[in-house]
């Protein structure tokens, strides 16, 4: 009995000091190496935050998950489903009146889509420019 409870404390403790982060932090030289390169003099915070499985390492990186939606756009890490600069790719930038929600360039709230041009106008302020009624909206 007693060797079962010995051999249970080990596999245990053997399990915790495996878990990363748990006991110590976890050195990746991938995303020292990336951080390096990428953040030059001011990488702590990168290395920092890739010892914890997550940051610009792991959201543009090497690390990078197949379904993220960041994108490393003129030297920093952007999330393209709602960067109104980057919107949905890099330097693909909304209008003045737009959001980028979910990688796509829409109208602030308020505002609405005029066929007439294709852009964002409040209906409540601009009645002649686009009309009041939505049949002229798109």
């Amino acid at each position: 009995m007693a060797r079962f409870l010995l051999l249970s404390l080990l596999l245990f403790v053997a399990a915790v000091w495996a878990q990363e982060g748990f006991l110590f932090s976890r050195t990746d030289n991938d995303c020292d190496k990336w951080c390096h390169e990428k953040y030059k003099h001011n990488d702590r915070e990168c290395k920092d935050m890739a010892k914890h499985g997550k940051g610009p390492c792991y959201d543009c990186g090497p690390k990078k998950h197949h379904n993220s939606k960041y994108e490393w756009c003129n030297d920093k890490c952007y999330d393209t489903d709602k960067h109104k600069d980057h919107c949905n790719k890099c330097n693909n930038p909304c209008d003045r009146n737009e959001d980028c929600i979910k990688g796509k360039c829409e109208c602030e709230p308020g505002k609405n889509r005029c066929k007439r041009d294709g852009r964002c106008h409040n209906l409540q302020k601009d009645k002649d420019y686009c009309g009041t009624r939505l049949s002229h909206t798109m």
